[in-house]
């Protein structure tokens, strides 16, 4: 028997798929002719795809030439699957020689190339499985059909999916009970999440798109586990569409550890012909009369960055960050940044040769520059990609050499509180495994930290004091005192 919210959530799932249908149809009737011919080249290189967008027919070849230097690999999103074209994972075409399938399944050298035809209509998004973060998309269509561009259609059918996400979400969200979330990305929910606000960015603006996106992490623990990550992808997609680091930046918000800057600057060092021209005066002219917080930030931004201009090597962006800026605060932050992007679940093409699998510790025990920020990562590294949960990951940082242990249980704090903000006292339960007090105090100074980072606000460090007791609200009002200077 239907109860009148049943009733409810039928007429708006409903409503949503006319709404849908009715702009399917519009664009199907509005349509116009490809004028593409059957052969189209396609370069890549270190800088992308080129052209990173192209319509073609079905039927069409694409030759992807490689222009660059570095080797590259065009396939089908999503990465690492290779699936969206065909449904076919990338283990199970490339094994299988699968050759109607859009993955070149193979590194492409220098002045080589890789040749496809695209046999069936839709909208493929592709990247270079090398360098994940280079994208391009491709749009198949018949001969006779059209695709609108710039049309009032085009405007309509973008309010009503707009429309229709927010029916969704009214009708299915459901409050969730905490879970201590350790950091391993669930892949397709993350892909859909990252088309989802790189359509809000292009249809709106990265305002819209970061307001959107705090409402969600509120009601889904998922995706505020996730929102650094798609704050980076908001980032990028805002660069693209306005071509420009100072259009770009006046859209920064401090929301979940300011994640859009830090996807600007990757953004900015992927497509800038001289990145380093003046580099320093970027965060000069954006920080100028901010708090030491903003200025942080931004210079943190720069060693995403520089990761991305390297292609993934270390030891060059650790240096560039030491001889492109001007000041020890300045240049520490930079590295931090570089540690951070080396040890995320984004893998750039030669990051790999810089950490062991088996002992990614060996990373910072061979290293001087930013020692103690390599040992923070660490547990980003073990969450993320082993998948280790926080208990199993404070033992491990007993791993680290003299001296660094408590930085690496600080970095859980930090790493834990970041993927469940909504359940601080699982967080405190793991910081009590850390053995020591000063190693206990370490986690709890972390996670503090962090939460302040994601809030950008000192004020909501202190309110998260007042919900502990004891030794927990010392540790804590202690971690907050230290960073008074640096929100004002």
């Amino acid at each position: 028997m239907f109860t009148g919210v049943t009733i409810k959530k039928y007429i708006l799932i409903s409503g949503a798929f006319l709404l849908l249908l009715f702009c399917f149809l519009v664009t199907k009737i509005y349509a116009h002719e490809s004028e593409n011919e059957d052969v189209q080249i396609i370069h890549i290189d270190e800088k992308g795809f080129s052209p990173a967008k192209i319509e073609i027919k079905k039927g069409t070849i694409i030759t992807f030439e490689n222009t660059g230097k570095e080797d590259h690999w065009p396939a089908s999103d999503d990465h690492p699957s290779h699936t969206l074209y065909d449904g076919t994972s990338m283990e199970e075409h490339c094994s299988s020689g699968h050759d109607g399938s859009f993955d070149a399944c193979k590194a492409i050298t220098s002045g080589t190339s890789w040749s496809f035809e695209f046999s069936k209509t839709g909208t493929y998004t592709l990247h270079d499985h090398l360098w994940p973060q280079l994208t391009g998309e491709i749009i198949v269509v018949d001969a006779h059909d059209v695709r609108i561009k710039n049309s009032f259609f085009t405007q309509v059918f973008s309010y009503i999916r707009r429309a229709f996400y927010s029916l969704i979400n009214l009708v299915i969200n459901k409050k969730q009970t905490p879970v201590l979330e350790s950091g391993a990305i669930n892949t397709e929910f993350y892909t859909k999440l990252k088309r989802r606000f790189e359509h809000i960015v292009l249809d709106s603006d990265p305002h819209e798109a970061i307001h959107t996106l705090r409402e969600d992490s509120q009601k889904d623990l998922r995706v505020m586990a996730l929102c650094h990550d798609v704050l980076h992808v908001i980032g990028h997609t805002a660069y693209a569409k306005y071509g420009s680091f100072k259009e770009a930046v006046i859209y920064q918000e401090d929301f979940c550890n300011s994640g859009y800057i830090h996807g600007l600057f990757e953004s900015y060092f992927k497509t800038a012909k001289d990145p380093l021209e003046g580099l320093s005066e970027q965060c000069s002219e954006y920080g100028g009369g901010k708090r030491l917080f903003d200025l942080w930030q931004c210079h943190h931004g720069i060693g995403h960055g520089f990761m991305y201009l390297t292609g993934g090597d270390l030891d060059e962006s650790l240096e560039l960050c030491q001889t492109s800026l001007k000041d020890e605060e300045s240049i520490s932050s930079c590295q931090n940044g570089a540690y951070m992007e080396l040890f995320n679940s984004e893998v750039l093409p030669k990051e790999k040769k810089f950490i062991d699998a088996d002992n990614p510790f060996s990373t910072c025990e061979t290293r001087e520059m930013g020692k103690a920020d390599c040992y923070l990562y660490i547990p980003t590294y073990l969450s993320q990609i082993k998948g280790k949960d926080f208990v199993d990951i404070v033992k491990e940082c007993s791993r680290a050499e003299d001296g660094y242990e408590s930085v690496c249980i600080q970095g859980v704090g930090s790493e834990a509180i970041k993927r469940n903000m909504n359940n601080v006292e699982s967080v405190l339960s793991v910081c009590k495994l850390a053995g020591s007090k000063k190693n206990e105090q370490a986690c709890i100074g972390g996670a503090v930290s962090m939460y302040m980072n994601q809030e950008g606000s000192l004020k909501a460090g202190k309110e998260l004091c007042e919900q502990m007791s004891g030794r927990n609200r010392e540790a804590c009002n202690a971690t907050v005192a230290s960073k008074e200077q640096f929100f004002k």
